[in-house]
């Protein structure tokens, strides 16, 4: 990490991204994006958002912050409309005064309650198929419009389920996918569930994807720079981070590296023969089973 810190320090700004019970839909969408741009590397990091049709309504960063500057979300960044649009990240590796401290979160990870995963799972699935009468926007590096194909008759339901036990086999957190309400707690658990992407966006366009914050994403009102708000010394801090996955796909514009605690499931090794349960072999399964939604050049083409 610190390596990659090093090498890119001059051109990006870096970020980091503690997680636990989302992992199983990052994993998804990544592997979705990868099925609709053929060219894109099988190895993808996890991507944290996929749909495009929130950001729709608000394309930009400066749109997200006049509506929260104007009350618009309620709930602040727990808000769904603003979870839709941007994650929270922290500065720095090992600086503080931030709600997820890299270091401390990294081994179980970190995760709000009050989210149910099944329903944003579905929600994508659904969105994909086009089983919905309003169909959404996948966004990734051009937009694609959602509409009806063959892949309609699939039953997104027993599709999520099938998804969610792969997740389960391959020792992803799956307790929040298995209700259709949100988590009632953070189970404490011996298993490591930790997950983090560090992120690099470039420093001649972070300005518009990315704001110094508080908890629940005040804005730092002394520090309105994320650039310099991520050259004070020592770093530390955190901020909300647009992310709009035509950048996070976009390789001129950023990069991005997935960690987790278990250093089997690391591996992007897709060879089901060695035994493992590696990443590399869970996305194949997921691919597999995806196939009725996106198989097709036809499906892929109209997803």
């Amino acid at each position: 990490m610190l390596e990659r810190e090093q090498e890119l320090h001059a051109s990006h700004i870096v970020f980091y991204h503690s997680y636990s019970h989302a992992a199983l839909l990052y994993e998804v969408q990544a592997v979705i994006a990868g099925m609709v741009y053929g060219h894109l590397p099988s190895n993808i990091p996890a991507l944290p958002r996929l749909l495009r049709k929130p950001y729709l309504h608000r394309p930009t960063l400066r749109d997200l912050l006049n509506d929260f500057q104007r009350g618009s979300f309620r709930e602040q960044d727990h808000n769904a409309d603003f979870r839709a649009l941007a994650i929270s990240v922290s500065m720095s590796l090992f600086g503080g005064d931030t709600e997820a401290p890299p270091t401390q979160c990294f081994t179980q990870g970190y995760s709000c309650v009050d989210l149910k995963f099944r329903e944003l799972l579905l929600g994508v699935l659904r969105s994909i198929s086009g089983s919905k009468a309003s169909p959404s926007v996948l966004g990734v590096l051009r937009s694609i419009a959602g509409s009806k194909t063959s892949s309609s008759a699939v039953d997104v339901d027993s599709l999520a389920d099938s998804i969610i036990d792969i997740g389960e086999k391959f020792g992803l957190p799956v307790d929040g996918y298995r209700t259709r309400g949100a988590l009632s707690a953070v189970r404490s658990s011996s298993k490591l569930f930790g997950h983090m992407l560090q992120v690099f966006i470039r420093r001649d366009c972070v300005e518009e994807l990315a704001y110094p914050a508080k908890p629940y994403g005040v804005p730092v009102a002394e520090c309105t720079s994320i650039c310099q708000y991520a050259d004070r010394s020592p770093v530390s801090g955190q901020a909300r981070l647009f992310v709009d996955p035509d950048v996070l796909l976009n390789a001129n514009r950023s990069r991005a590296f997935h960690y987790c605690s278990w250093p089997e499931f690391c591996s992007d090794e897709d060879s089901a023969e060695i035994g493992c349960l590696t990443r590399g072999v869970m996305r194949g399964a997921l691919r597999k089973i995806l196939a009725p939604l996106l198989g097709s050049e036809t499906d892929r083409t109209r997803a």
